[in-house]
């Protein structure tokens, strides 16, 4: 992998990081719905790419 493309991915997992923070605030401990979906499921990318080779 390219060095560019190794920071991207850094950038783009922080940002997942920040929204995954952001949306289990809303969530309100996984008892609004829509919430707890958008919060696993930005875990779920931020956990990928940050572990990418």
């Amino acid at each position: 992998m390219s060095p560019s493309m190794a920071w991207l991915m850094l950038v783009i997992a922080g940002a997942l990081d920040v929204g995954w923070a952001i949306s289990m605030k809303y969530a309100e401990g996984y008892t609004r719905i829509g919430w707890s979906i958008a919060s696993l499921v930005l875990l779920a990318a931020f956990v990928f790419l940050r572990g990418a080779p």
